[in-house]
């Protein structure tokens, strides 16, 4: 059974007290994940994945009609 109290704290955005103002933060990115530094992180994956297909079908290529 799920404690009410615990799935309103996990909704609720997280206060964070920056020097004279609070913000307020929302729970998915307090480990300072921004928006940008995803989209760079999920760029980068992909672009390795990209890479890596290319070196397989080249090498599969090679090996297969050149060797």
């Amino acid at each position: 059974m799920v404690d009410e109290n615990e799935t309103n704290s996990e909704k609720e955005a997280v206060m964070i007290n920056t020097g004279d103002t609070e913000e307020k933060v929302d729970p998915i990115i307090r480990d300072g994940v921004t928006a940008v530094v995803l989209a760079a992180y999920s760029v980068g994956h992909f672009a390795n994945d990209l890479c890596a297909s290319m070196w397989f079908i080249y090498l599969s290529y090679y090996l297969l009609n050149v060797v």
